[in-house]
This record gives structure tokens, C-alpha cells and sequence, in this order.
């Protein structure tokens, strides 16, 4: 499996021994004598730095050590997995009551887990690329990769650069065109979703324009009717609340600014912001 990816240049420039393609077994592999310290294999086949994944696995046990209240249960894909991303790191995170109360929202609902993710710290980062490790959950520590679902909350739009970069880190593909069903639907949330998503809607499945307590039963009531994940899309396009950038043509002239906006699939030509404690529709524009 090793030898089919693309990192595997790579990884033999550092001298790493690849899985031969008649090897079954990882204990058929012929290891340089003395055997590396710093290598392994992770559970998809991927080989990372052994030192990289237990420095994070420990500074994510001492986060979870100050916590109270805590909610920890791998995900076992025995219902919707949701990995609940805020684009910045951990302090920063945790000190926003939204995204406290759409995690608790979210493991408030039977066959649901919810697990957070964030921002890695600068010398976190900084080891995960050379390694190709992939971004952690912080509960269970399961790959971001391995989610239903990468709901990512956005407070402000200096944030929006961290939305690739969450992205890359958990080995997902940047642009909605090029991921698939068999990637994590990747959902937007936060104030900075009422105020203008476009800037990322390339990296973005659907973006929720509203509170969480209004439009997170109704993503979870989408799941269940939905028979795909183009009919996923399509459920929510039509619902008021939730803007589907793929279902919309944007065009611009030639001073950069939106010269038309054309809906497709049956999509709505305004998406209305849905807010508490009522189904009250606001008009804020068109996107």
C-alpha cells in the first residue's frame, strides 16, 4: 500500500523500508538492522514519526485532564460522527460559549458523536507536515479523515485561512470538487457565516446561516431522510438556513466584485438566516 502512495520518494530519501507487493504482513518487511525508532506504521498503512504522534497524544491528555464535564467514545461508524472543528487553536476555542453549545448540542442527540478538533499549536504544526501525520480528534484521537462529518465553527474571517489549513492537515482535499462520499461533508458555522462566506465556499460542503440550537436538529434530520450524499445537498438547499455553494454559478466582472449570482438544482435564489427562539426569516441578502 505504501509503495501506491505519493509520498513514497519521500519516505525512501529518509530511508524508510516500504512494503513489498507480494507482503501481506508487516512482519515480512526487511528493516534495517538496528531498527528505526523514529518510524511506524499508523493504522491506514501511512508511515509516521512515532515521537510526533506521542508528543500530541500528550498534550492532548493534559488538556483533557483540566477539563470538567468531559464527553469521550470512539466513534465506531455505528451512527453520524461528527467532528466539531474550531479554526483556531485550543484556548481561543474553548473560551467561545457557541462553540461549547453546539458541542453539547450535537452529543445531546442519540447515535450521534461528537468529538472537537482545533488549530494545532505553531510547534505541533510544524511536525505534522514533514511526517504526514494526520490531524487528531482531541476526545478519541481519531483521524479527522475517519469523521462523517468536519463542522467547522468561524467566529471571525481572519479565521478563514485556517479552514485549508485544517483541511490539509487532516489529509482531506482542499476544494469541494475534488472529494467524494467517501470524504468527511465539511460544514461551516459561526458568526462569521452570517456575514459573508463566499471567500471560502470552494472549501466548504454547506455553510449554516444561523444559530446552532435552530439549524443543528435540522442538519441531523437531513442525515437520517437522506439516501446520498447528492440528496443530502439537495435537502438541505432547500431549506432555509443553509447555503450549498456548489449549487450556485457566481459570476464577477471585471472590477472583482459579484456581477451575477445564478441558483442551479432548484436552489433557492436567497438563503434566509434562521435564529432564536423562533423560525423567524431574515433577509440578509443574496449570495
Amino acid at each position: 500500500r505504501a509503495r501506491e502512495l505519493p509520498e513514497c520518494d519521500r519516505l525512501q530519501r529518509y530511508g524508510v523500508p516500504l512494503l513489498e507487493p507480494n507482503s501481506s504482513a508487516r512482519g515480512r518487511i526487511s528493516w534495517p538492522n538496528p531498527l528505526p525508532t523514529f518510524w511506524k506504521y499508523s493504522t491506514d498503512g501511512i508511515i509516521i514519526g512515532t515521537s510526533v504522534m506521542q508528543k500530541i497524544r500528550e498534550r492532548y491528555r493534559k488538556l483533557l485532564g483540566g477539563e470538567v464535564g468531559l464527553v469521550s467514545h470512539q466513534p465506531h461508524g455505528r451512527g453520524l460522527d461528527i467532528a466539531l472543528a474550531y479554526a483556531n487553536t485550543y484556548y481561543i476555542g474553548m473560551s467561545n460559549l457557541g462553540f461549547q453549545s453546539v458541542y453539547q448540542l450535537f452529543n445531546s442527540h442519540t447515535g450521534v458523536t461528537c468529538e472537537r478538533v482545533f488549530v494545532p499549536d505553531a510547534d505541533i504544526e510544524q511536525e505534522l507536515e514533514p511526517t504526514g501525520a494526520r490531524l487528531l480528534s482531541l476526545e478519541s484521537e481519531t483521524a479527522i479523515s475517519e469523521f462523517d462529518v468536519l463542522a467547522i465553527s468561524v467566529s471571525f474571517e481572519t479565521d478563514y485561512l485556517n479552514i485549508p489549513k485544517l483541511l490539509r492537515l487532516s489529509k482531506n482535499p482542499l476544494k469541494t470538487k475534488d472529494r467524494n462520499e467517501w470524504h468527511p461533508l465539511v460544514v461551516m458555522g459561526g458568526a462569521a457565516a452570517f456575514l459573508n462566506p463566499e471567500p471560502v465556499a470552494d472549501f466548504v460542503d454547506v455553510v449554516c446561516v444561523g444559530e446552532g440550537e435552530v439549524l443543528v436538529p435540522a442538519l441531523l434530520d437531513a442525515f437520517k431522510e437522506a439516501s446520498s450524499r447528492e440528496d443530502l445537498l439537495l435537502r438541505l438547499a432547500h431549506q432555509p438556513g443553509f447555503y450549498v455553494p456548489g449549487f450556485y454559478q457566481i459570476s464577477y466582472g471585471d472590477d472583482g466584485n459579484i456581477a451575477a449570482i445564478e441558483p442551479a438544482n432548484g436552489a433557492p435564489r436567497r438563503v434566509f438566516t434562521m435564529r432564536n427562539p423562533m423560525r423567524k426569516q431574515e433577509g440578509h441578502g443574496q449570495f
